[in-house]
Protein backbone atom coordinates (compact mmCIF):
# COMPACT_ATOMS: atom_id res chain seq x y z
CA UNK A 1 0.00 0.00 0.00
CA UNK A 2 1.75 3.31 -0.93
CA UNK A 3 0.22 6.98 -0.73
CA UNK A 4 0.34 9.70 -3.37
CA UNK A 5 -0.05 13.98 -3.14
CA UNK A 6 -2.90 14.01 -5.56
CA UNK A 7 -5.99 16.43 -6.48
CA UNK A 8 -9.63 16.18 -6.31
CA UNK A 9 -8.67 15.11 -10.14
CA UNK A 10 -7.24 12.27 -9.00
CA UNK A 11 -9.83 10.95 -6.66
CA UNK A 12 -11.91 10.33 -10.04
CA UNK A 13 -10.02 6.77 -10.29
CA UNK A 14 -10.72 5.84 -6.51
CA UNK A 15 -13.61 3.31 -5.56
CA UNK A 16 -14.12 4.76 -2.34
CA UNK A 17 -13.33 8.08 -1.34
CA UNK A 18 -12.96 9.71 2.63
CA UNK A 19 -13.66 12.74 3.34
CA UNK A 20 -12.55 13.90 6.66
CA UNK A 21 -13.10 17.47 8.09
CA UNK A 22 -13.80 19.33 11.55
CA UNK A 23 -15.58 22.02 10.19
CA UNK A 24 -17.73 20.28 7.72
CA UNK A 25 -17.66 20.66 3.73
CA UNK A 26 -15.79 23.73 2.07
CA UNK A 27 -16.90 25.52 -0.87
CA UNK A 28 -14.46 23.65 -3.38
CA UNK A 29 -15.04 20.42 -1.21
CA UNK A 30 -18.97 20.18 -1.79
CA UNK A 31 -18.73 21.39 -5.85
CA UNK A 32 -15.81 18.41 -6.51
CA UNK A 33 -18.32 15.88 -5.03
CA UNK A 34 -21.50 16.83 -6.34
CA UNK A 35 -19.33 15.95 -9.30
CA UNK A 36 -17.84 12.73 -8.43
CA UNK A 37 -21.56 11.38 -6.73
CA UNK A 38 -23.52 12.78 -9.61
CA UNK A 39 -25.68 13.89 -7.17
CA UNK A 40 -28.18 17.42 -7.14
CA UNK A 41 -27.56 17.63 -3.22
CA UNK A 42 -25.17 16.24 -0.86
CA UNK A 43 -26.13 14.53 2.56
CA UNK A 44 -25.72 17.24 6.17
CA UNK A 45 -21.89 16.36 7.22
CA UNK A 46 -22.10 14.58 10.70
CA UNK A 47 -21.92 16.49 13.88
CA UNK A 48 -20.89 14.45 15.83
CA UNK A 49 -16.99 14.00 16.40
CA UNK A 50 -16.49 10.32 14.93
CA UNK A 51 -19.04 9.68 13.52
CA UNK A 52 -19.33 8.48 9.36
CA UNK A 53 -22.10 8.67 6.95
CA UNK A 54 -21.79 6.77 3.96
CA UNK A 55 -23.26 6.83 0.60
CA UNK A 56 -22.87 6.01 -2.69
CA UNK A 57 -22.68 8.17 -6.21
CA UNK A 58 -25.62 8.38 -8.45
CA UNK A 59 -24.04 5.16 -10.97
CA UNK A 60 -23.60 3.36 -7.52
CA UNK A 61 -19.53 3.11 -8.71
CA UNK A 62 -18.34 5.23 -6.02
CA UNK A 63 -18.59 5.12 -2.13
CA UNK A 64 -18.03 8.27 -0.46
CA UNK A 65 -17.51 8.82 3.42
CA UNK A 66 -17.99 11.68 5.56
CA UNK A 67 -15.92 11.83 9.05
CA UNK A 68 -16.04 14.20 11.61
CA UNK A 69 -12.93 14.50 13.01
CA UNK A 70 -11.28 16.13 16.01
CA UNK A 71 -10.30 19.40 15.95
CA UNK A 72 -6.11 19.67 16.59
CA UNK A 73 -5.45 19.74 20.11
CA UNK A 74 -6.99 16.44 19.86
CA UNK A 75 -5.85 15.17 16.53
CA UNK A 76 -4.03 12.05 17.89
CA UNK A 77 -7.09 10.15 18.13
CA UNK A 78 -8.24 10.63 13.88
CA UNK A 79 -5.21 8.20 13.90
CA UNK A 80 -7.71 5.38 15.07
CA UNK A 81 -10.75 7.04 13.89
CA UNK A 82 -9.37 6.53 10.54
CA UNK A 83 -7.29 3.34 10.56
CA UNK A 84 -10.86 1.83 11.77
CA UNK A 85 -12.59 3.24 8.87
CA UNK A 86 -10.28 1.92 6.10
CA UNK A 87 -10.02 -1.58 8.07
CA UNK A 88 -14.11 -1.74 7.33
CA UNK A 89 -13.62 -0.89 3.92
CA UNK A 90 -10.87 -3.55 3.23
CA UNK A 91 -10.60 -4.46 -0.70
CA UNK A 92 -7.69 -3.86 -3.53
CA UNK A 93 -9.85 -1.27 -5.01
CA UNK A 94 -7.62 2.44 -5.49
CA UNK A 95 -8.91 4.68 -1.95
CA UNK A 96 -8.88 8.30 -2.03
CA UNK A 97 -8.89 10.93 1.12
CA UNK A 98 -9.78 14.46 0.93
CA UNK A 99 -8.42 16.41 4.14
CA UNK A 100 -10.69 19.40 4.97
CA UNK A 101 -8.73 20.85 7.87
CA UNK A 102 -7.14 23.97 9.07
CA UNK A 103 -3.85 23.18 10.16
CA UNK A 104 -1.19 21.18 9.44
CA UNK A 105 -0.74 19.28 12.31
CA UNK A 106 -3.90 17.55 11.96
CA UNK A 107 -2.87 17.06 8.17
CA UNK A 108 0.29 14.78 9.73
CA UNK A 109 -1.90 12.93 11.71
CA UNK A 110 -4.66 11.52 9.06
CA UNK A 111 -1.72 11.38 7.16
CA UNK A 112 0.14 9.12 9.46
CA UNK A 113 -3.43 7.52 9.62
CA UNK A 114 -3.41 6.47 5.65
CA UNK A 115 0.47 5.17 6.53
CA UNK A 116 -0.30 3.01 9.46
CA UNK A 117 -3.44 1.16 8.12
CA UNK A 118 -0.85 -0.78 5.63
CA UNK A 119 0.32 -2.43 8.92
CA UNK A 120 -0.26 -6.37 8.24
CA UNK A 121 -1.78 -8.12 11.31
CA UNK A 122 -2.42 -11.43 9.85
CA UNK A 123 1.23 -12.45 9.00
CA UNK A 124 0.77 -15.62 10.12
CA UNK A 125 -2.41 -16.73 8.43
CA UNK A 126 -2.07 -19.39 5.43
CA UNK A 127 -4.32 -17.23 3.32
CA UNK A 128 -2.76 -13.30 3.45
CA UNK A 129 -5.05 -10.58 2.11
CA UNK A 130 -2.03 -8.29 0.62
CA UNK A 131 -3.25 -4.99 0.78
CA UNK A 132 -2.05 -3.54 -2.85
CA UNK A 133 -4.30 -0.12 -2.72
CA UNK A 134 -2.62 3.45 -4.21
CA UNK A 135 -4.31 6.05 -1.52
CA UNK A 136 -4.17 9.15 -3.32
CA UNK A 137 -4.49 12.23 -0.53
CA UNK A 138 -5.61 15.82 -1.22
CA UNK A 139 -6.00 18.63 1.01
CA UNK A 140 -5.34 22.82 0.97
CA UNK A 141 -2.46 22.56 3.26
CA UNK A 142 -0.97 19.27 2.17
CA UNK A 143 2.43 18.78 0.45
CA UNK A 144 4.93 16.29 -0.42
CA UNK A 145 7.26 17.57 2.93
CA UNK A 146 4.11 16.62 5.04
CA UNK A 147 3.57 13.38 3.43
CA UNK A 148 7.10 12.09 3.10
CA UNK A 149 7.15 12.87 7.16
CA UNK A 150 4.20 10.78 7.99
CA UNK A 151 5.41 8.06 5.74
CA UNK A 152 8.45 8.20 8.17
CA UNK A 153 6.48 8.01 10.96
CA UNK A 154 4.64 5.13 9.86
CA UNK A 155 7.41 3.03 8.83
CA UNK A 156 9.04 3.30 12.40
CA UNK A 157 6.00 2.72 14.07
CA UNK A 158 4.94 -0.04 12.35
CA UNK A 159 8.35 -1.45 12.82
CA UNK A 160 8.20 -0.92 16.68
CA UNK A 161 4.47 -2.54 16.55
CA UNK A 162 5.28 -5.43 14.96
CA UNK A 163 8.35 -6.59 17.19
CA UNK A 164 5.70 -5.67 20.06
CA UNK A 165 2.96 -8.39 18.05
CA UNK A 166 5.46 -11.34 16.75
CA UNK A 167 4.91 -14.59 18.69
CA UNK A 168 7.02 -15.05 21.19
CA UNK A 169 8.17 -18.62 19.64
CA UNK A 170 9.29 -16.30 16.76
CA UNK A 171 10.26 -13.18 18.66
CA UNK A 172 13.08 -14.75 20.38
CA UNK A 173 16.28 -12.83 21.97
CA UNK A 174 18.11 -13.92 19.44
CA UNK A 175 15.96 -13.07 16.55
CA UNK A 176 15.22 -9.74 18.17
CA UNK A 177 18.67 -9.06 18.34
CA UNK A 178 19.86 -10.20 14.22
CA UNK A 179 16.16 -8.00 13.13
CA UNK A 180 17.60 -4.95 14.60
CA UNK A 181 20.95 -5.51 13.58
CA UNK A 182 19.93 -5.72 10.02
CA UNK A 183 17.47 -2.49 10.42
CA UNK A 184 21.20 -0.98 11.73
CA UNK A 185 22.93 -2.18 8.95
CA UNK A 186 20.43 -0.42 6.81
CA UNK A 187 20.44 2.40 7.91
CA UNK A 188 24.46 2.72 8.49
CA UNK A 189 23.72 3.00 12.61
CA UNK A 190 27.07 1.98 14.39
CA UNK A 191 25.63 -1.00 16.42
CA UNK A 192 27.29 -3.13 19.19
CA UNK A 193 26.15 -6.37 20.96
CA UNK A 194 27.25 -8.01 24.31
CA UNK A 195 25.97 -11.02 24.46
CA UNK A 196 25.52 -14.33 26.78
CA UNK A 197 29.35 -15.15 28.62
CA UNK A 198 30.50 -11.83 27.70
CA UNK A 199 28.26 -10.58 29.30
CA UNK A 200 28.66 -12.41 32.67
CA UNK A 201 32.36 -11.52 31.79
CA UNK A 202 31.57 -7.45 31.89
CA UNK A 203 29.30 -8.00 35.15
CA UNK A 204 26.05 -7.62 33.60
CA UNK A 205 24.68 -9.23 36.50
CA UNK A 206 21.04 -8.35 36.80
CA UNK A 207 20.53 -8.88 32.88
CA UNK A 208 22.24 -12.59 32.98
CA UNK A 209 20.25 -13.51 35.95
CA UNK A 210 16.87 -12.74 34.58
CA UNK A 211 18.13 -14.59 30.98
CA UNK A 212 19.69 -17.54 32.65
CA UNK A 213 16.80 -20.25 32.34
CA UNK A 214 15.82 -19.16 28.78
CA UNK A 215 17.64 -21.48 26.03
CA UNK A 216 17.86 -18.75 24.40
CA UNK A 217 20.87 -15.72 24.38
CA UNK A 218 20.82 -13.09 26.54
CA UNK A 219 21.60 -9.69 24.52
CA UNK A 220 22.80 -6.13 25.66
CA UNK A 221 22.76 -3.89 22.36
CA UNK A 222 24.03 -0.16 21.71
CA UNK A 223 23.17 1.76 19.03
CA UNK A 224 24.49 5.25 18.01
CA UNK A 225 23.02 8.07 16.13
CA UNK A 226 25.40 10.92 15.26
CA UNK A 227 23.67 13.75 13.83
CA UNK A 228 26.29 16.51 14.41
CA UNK A 229 29.65 17.17 13.73
CA UNK A 230 31.17 15.93 16.84
CA UNK A 231 30.56 12.47 18.29
CA UNK A 232 32.14 13.30 21.34
CA UNK A 233 28.98 14.32 23.40
CA UNK A 234 25.80 12.62 23.94
CA UNK A 235 22.94 14.59 23.68
CA UNK A 236 20.41 11.37 24.99
CA UNK A 237 20.87 7.91 25.64
CA UNK A 238 17.45 5.71 25.53
CA UNK A 239 17.05 3.13 27.45
CA UNK A 240 14.01 0.28 26.73
CA UNK A 241 12.90 -2.78 28.57
CA UNK A 242 13.60 -5.61 26.09
CA UNK A 243 12.08 -8.80 27.30
CA UNK A 244 10.63 -11.21 24.33
CA UNK A 245 8.44 -13.13 26.70
CA UNK A 246 7.87 -13.08 30.71
CA UNK A 247 6.40 -16.41 32.38
CA UNK A 248 7.19 -14.79 35.49
CA UNK A 249 9.98 -17.07 36.12
CA UNK A 250 9.65 -18.76 39.55
CA UNK A 251 7.44 -16.31 40.73
CA UNK A 252 4.61 -17.56 37.84
CA UNK A 253 2.34 -14.89 36.21
CA UNK A 254 -1.82 -16.01 36.24
CA UNK A 255 -2.13 -18.17 32.86
CA UNK A 256 -4.90 -16.27 31.97
CA UNK A 257 -3.63 -13.69 29.72
CA UNK A 258 0.02 -14.88 29.75
CA UNK A 259 -0.17 -15.19 25.68
CA UNK A 260 -0.07 -11.34 25.67
CA UNK A 261 3.18 -11.28 27.79
CA UNK A 262 5.04 -11.38 24.15
CA UNK A 263 4.33 -7.59 24.35
CA UNK A 264 7.06 -6.89 27.32
CA UNK A 265 9.36 -5.05 25.00
CA UNK A 266 7.14 -2.56 24.61
CA UNK A 267 10.06 -0.05 25.77
CA UNK A 268 12.54 -1.63 23.80
CA UNK A 269 10.55 -1.25 20.14
CA UNK A 270 9.62 2.55 21.19
CA UNK A 271 13.27 3.59 21.76
CA UNK A 272 14.45 1.82 18.68
CA UNK A 273 11.29 2.91 16.46
CA UNK A 274 12.64 6.70 17.63
CA UNK A 275 15.82 6.01 17.02
CA UNK A 276 15.09 5.37 13.28
CA UNK A 277 12.82 7.64 12.49
CA UNK A 278 15.68 10.18 14.48
CA UNK A 279 17.90 8.81 11.80
CA UNK A 280 15.40 8.70 8.97
CA UNK A 281 14.75 12.72 9.35
CA UNK A 282 18.32 13.46 9.51
CA UNK A 283 17.48 15.09 12.85
CA UNK A 284 20.82 17.23 14.46
CA UNK A 285 21.01 15.18 17.74
CA UNK A 286 23.60 12.23 18.97
CA UNK A 287 21.26 9.41 20.21
CA UNK A 288 22.34 6.22 22.06
CA UNK A 289 19.86 3.28 22.16
CA UNK A 290 20.59 0.72 24.80
CA UNK A 291 18.05 -2.34 24.45
CA UNK A 292 18.46 -5.32 26.42
CA UNK A 293 16.92 -8.45 25.08
CA UNK A 294 16.00 -11.01 27.30
CA UNK A 295 13.77 -14.09 28.15
CA UNK A 296 12.67 -14.77 31.17
CA UNK A 297 11.65 -18.43 31.23
CA UNK A 298 11.22 -20.55 34.14
CA UNK A 299 13.44 -23.74 34.81
CA UNK A 300 15.74 -25.63 36.47
CA UNK A 301 18.23 -22.78 36.04
CA UNK A 302 15.76 -20.15 37.04
CA UNK A 303 16.94 -17.13 39.52
CA UNK A 304 14.94 -17.82 42.86
CA UNK A 305 13.26 -15.43 45.47
CA UNK A 306 15.59 -14.87 48.17
CA UNK A 307 18.79 -14.77 45.69
CA UNK A 308 21.53 -12.11 45.74
CA UNK A 309 23.15 -10.97 42.96
CA UNK A 310 25.59 -8.15 41.66
CA UNK A 311 24.61 -5.56 39.19
CA UNK A 312 26.50 -3.87 36.54
CA UNK A 313 27.64 -0.53 38.85
CA UNK A 314 28.74 -3.43 41.84
CA UNK A 315 25.58 -2.91 43.73
CA UNK A 316 23.97 -5.98 45.40
CA UNK A 317 20.24 -7.28 44.41
CA UNK A 318 17.78 -9.28 46.49
CA UNK A 319 15.40 -10.78 44.19
CA UNK A 320 11.72 -10.89 46.46
CA UNK A 321 9.16 -11.56 42.99
CA UNK A 322 11.29 -12.89 39.76
CA UNK A 323 8.43 -11.20 38.25
CA UNK A 324 10.20 -8.07 38.61
CA UNK A 325 12.12 -8.71 36.12
CA UNK A 326 12.62 -5.71 33.76
CA UNK A 327 13.52 -3.89 36.76
CA UNK A 328 16.45 -5.54 36.81
CA UNK A 329 17.81 -5.91 33.76
CA UNK A 330 17.09 -1.85 33.13
CA UNK A 331 19.28 -1.54 36.13
CA UNK A 332 22.51 -3.26 34.14
CA UNK A 333 21.02 -0.77 31.54
CA UNK A 334 21.18 2.34 33.86
CA UNK A 335 24.32 1.90 35.41
CA UNK A 336 26.25 1.14 31.87
CA UNK A 337 24.99 4.32 30.83
CA UNK A 338 25.43 6.66 33.62
CA UNK A 339 29.31 4.99 33.98
CA UNK A 340 30.45 4.44 30.68
CA UNK A 341 28.14 7.08 28.57
CA UNK A 342 27.72 9.89 30.66
CA UNK A 343 25.12 11.42 27.99
CA UNK A 344 23.56 14.77 29.17
CA UNK A 345 19.91 13.37 29.92
CA UNK A 346 18.82 9.58 30.11
CA UNK A 347 15.26 8.57 29.37
CA UNK A 348 14.15 4.83 29.68
CA UNK A 349 11.13 3.70 28.77
CA UNK A 350 9.51 -0.25 29.87
CA UNK A 351 5.97 -1.78 29.97
CA UNK A 352 6.81 -2.36 34.22
CA UNK A 353 3.95 -2.49 35.98
CA UNK A 354 0.16 -3.35 36.18
CA UNK A 355 -0.03 -0.49 39.39
CA UNK A 356 0.59 2.16 36.56
CA UNK A 357 -2.40 1.10 35.12
CA UNK A 358 -4.46 1.30 38.18
CA UNK A 359 -3.51 4.72 38.30
CA UNK A 360 -3.77 5.91 35.64
CA UNK A 361 -5.76 3.44 32.86
CA UNK A 362 -5.08 3.09 29.45
CA UNK A 363 -4.91 6.97 28.11
CA UNK A 364 -1.53 7.50 29.54
CA UNK A 365 2.00 6.45 30.85
CA UNK A 366 3.04 7.01 34.35
CA UNK A 367 5.99 9.54 34.38
CA UNK A 368 8.81 9.41 36.93
CA UNK A 369 11.92 11.83 36.61
CA UNK A 370 14.59 13.68 39.29
CA UNK A 371 14.40 16.66 36.75
CA UNK A 372 11.45 18.76 36.88
CA UNK A 373 12.57 20.50 33.52
CA UNK A 374 12.44 17.05 31.94
CA UNK A 375 9.34 15.63 33.49
CA UNK A 376 7.46 19.10 32.09
CA UNK A 377 8.84 18.82 28.48
CA UNK A 378 8.28 15.16 28.37
CA UNK A 379 4.63 16.12 29.09
CA UNK A 380 4.26 18.58 26.63
CA UNK A 381 5.72 16.14 23.96
CA UNK A 382 2.91 14.11 25.23
CA UNK A 383 0.14 16.37 24.74
CA UNK A 384 1.41 17.54 21.35
CA UNK A 385 1.55 13.60 19.86
CA UNK A 386 -1.12 12.31 21.82
CA UNK A 387 1.09 10.42 23.53
CA UNK A 388 0.67 11.51 26.89
CA UNK A 389 2.33 11.03 30.23
CA UNK A 390 1.30 12.04 33.47
CA UNK A 391 4.09 12.85 36.31
CA UNK A 392 3.60 10.95 39.41
CA UNK A 393 6.11 11.60 42.75
CA UNK A 394 9.14 10.76 43.49
CA UNK A 395 9.38 11.10 47.25
CA UNK A 396 11.75 9.44 49.28
CA UNK A 397 9.53 7.54 51.28
CA UNK A 398 9.40 5.70 48.47
CA UNK A 399 12.58 4.55 48.38
CA UNK A 400 12.58 3.15 52.01
CA UNK A 401 10.26 0.57 50.57
CA UNK A 402 12.71 -0.89 48.75
CA UNK A 403 15.95 -1.43 51.39
CA UNK A 404 17.00 -4.66 51.86
CA UNK A 405 18.62 -5.94 54.71
CA UNK A 406 20.64 -8.38 53.06
CA UNK A 407 21.67 -6.63 49.71
CA UNK A 408 22.05 -2.73 48.77
CA UNK A 409 18.36 -2.92 47.35
CA UNK A 410 15.54 -5.28 47.24
CA UNK A 411 13.77 -5.61 43.85
CA UNK A 412 10.19 -5.33 45.14
CA UNK A 413 8.51 -4.36 47.86
CA UNK A 414 6.19 -7.13 48.59
CA UNK A 415 3.01 -4.90 49.08
CA UNK A 416 -0.08 -4.51 46.85
CA UNK A 417 0.16 -0.63 46.76
CA UNK A 418 2.63 2.30 44.87
CA UNK A 419 3.83 -0.55 42.74
CA UNK A 420 4.69 1.79 39.86
CA UNK A 421 6.02 4.68 42.27
CA UNK A 422 8.73 2.01 44.07
CA UNK A 423 9.71 0.53 40.38
CA UNK A 424 11.19 3.88 39.51
CA UNK A 425 12.82 4.70 43.03
CA UNK A 426 14.39 1.43 42.79
CA UNK A 427 15.66 2.47 38.78
CA UNK A 428 17.01 5.69 40.35
CA UNK A 429 18.88 3.88 42.76
CA UNK A 430 20.75 2.85 39.69
CA UNK A 431 20.85 6.15 37.91
CA UNK A 432 23.60 7.36 40.41
CA UNK A 433 22.66 10.89 41.12
CA UNK A 434 22.46 11.64 37.00
CA UNK A 435 20.82 14.94 37.02
CA UNK A 436 18.39 14.77 34.29
CA UNK A 437 16.96 11.28 34.05
CA UNK A 438 13.12 10.35 32.99
CA UNK A 439 11.02 6.84 33.38
CA UNK A 440 8.06 6.19 31.53
CA UNK A 441 5.92 3.24 32.23
CA UNK A 442 3.87 2.51 29.42
CA UNK A 443 2.77 -1.08 30.60
CA UNK A 444 -0.95 0.93 30.03
CA UNK A 445 -0.29 2.39 26.41
CA UNK A 446 1.83 -0.01 24.72
CA UNK A 447 -0.07 -2.91 23.81
CA UNK A 448 -4.04 -2.53 23.99
CA UNK A 449 -7.89 -3.02 22.53
CA UNK A 450 -8.26 -1.61 19.32
CA UNK A 451 -10.73 -0.66 16.40
CA UNK A 452 -9.49 -3.34 13.44
CA UNK A 453 -8.40 -6.56 15.44
CA UNK A 454 -10.44 -9.03 17.76
CA UNK A 455 -7.15 -9.62 20.13
CA UNK A 456 -4.62 -6.42 21.59
CA UNK A 457 -2.27 -5.14 19.50
CA UNK A 458 0.74 -2.62 20.06
CA UNK A 459 0.29 0.90 19.67
CA UNK A 460 3.99 2.03 18.87
CA UNK A 461 3.65 4.82 21.62
CA UNK A 462 6.76 6.38 22.41
CA UNK A 463 7.95 6.68 19.17
CA UNK A 464 6.47 10.06 18.00
CA UNK A 465 6.78 11.39 21.64
CA UNK A 466 10.86 10.83 22.38
CA UNK A 467 11.35 11.99 18.38
CA UNK A 468 9.65 15.35 19.44
CA UNK A 469 11.34 15.48 22.50
CA UNK A 470 14.06 15.25 20.54
CA UNK A 471 13.48 17.81 18.00
CA UNK A 472 12.33 20.70 20.49
CA UNK A 473 14.69 20.37 23.17
CA UNK A 474 17.97 19.16 21.40
CA UNK A 475 17.82 19.54 17.84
Amino acid sequence: MTSKLGDWHDLKQCKHIIVASSSGYSPDCTNHLLELSKMSALPDFPKEVGKIISFFSQDGAKQICLINIHKAEKSFKNIEIIRSLIHKIGGNEPLGFCFVVENTETILDLSIAVALSSYKIGLFKKDQKTDHRVHTICGEKLNEAILARAENIAICMKFAMELVDLPPNVKTPDYAKNWVKNECEKRGLPCEVVSDEDLTNKGFGAITAVGQASKYGSHLMKISYFGKSSTTNIDLVLIGKGVTFDTGGISLKDHTNMHYMKSDLGGAAAVLGALFLTNDLGISANITVIVPFVENAIDANSCRPGDVITGYGGQTIEIIDTDAEGRLILSDALAYAVKDIKAETIIDLATLTGNVVSALGYSAAGLFSNNEELSQKLKESGEATGERCWPMPMWEEYAEMMQSDIADIKNFHGRPIVGAITAAKFLEFFVNEHPKWAHLDIAGVAFGDNAIAKSKLATGFGVRLLVDYIEKNIA
